[in-house]
């Protein structure tokens, strides 16, 4: 009897240091995914933030430069240039995130100013994509604030 219950204890260990794991590589999984995702998006605010693009940027000022206002390109432009700054925030800071848990520690404010600024420097060409990122980057943080604070009381 006493071999039943040793192996069947032994099973639900071996039961839950498995599904442990799983879920470490999830979260490494889930980690590596989301700086894929930055890099991509690093990668594509350079191009069109540093103006590397000149085809695009040509067009751009060509279309500026006829009109008297802001054209729809203009605005794509700005959208692109905004939208991909933002996203390069949000999946850097959720891939960070992840590997900070799984060490079993917590991003730090001085780890989140260095990705805030590595992040908006890469606007600081065009006064409207800093505005539009920085205000994605705060409601950004707020969100996972208040997630992060709900979560918390939860448990």
């Amino acid at each position: 009897m006493s071999n039943n219950s040793n192996s069947a204890e032994i099973s639900k260990k071996q039961i839950h240091e498995n599904q442990r794991m799983n879920l470490k590589l999830q979260m490494f999984n889930s980690a590596k995914i989301s700086y894929i995702l930055a890099l991509i998006f690093f990668i594509i605010s350079f191009l069109f933030n540093g103006l590397i693009i000149t085809p695009w940027n040509d067009l751009v000022q060509n279309a500026a430069s006829s009109a008297e206002g802001p054209t729809a390109l203009g605005v794509i432009d700005i959208a692109i240039k905004s939208v991909s700054i933002i996203l390069f925030f949000l999946f850097a800071f959720i891939s960070w995130g992840n590997l900070q848990e799984l060490r079993g520690y917590i991003i730090t404010w001085k780890e989140m100013v260095v990705l805030i600024i590595l992040t908006l420097i890469q606007a600081t060409i065009n006064g409207t994509v800093f505005l539009i990122s920085t205000i994605g980057v705060i409601i950004i943080l707020v969100y996972f604030y208040f997630i992060q604070a709900k979560i918390s009381d939860d448990y």
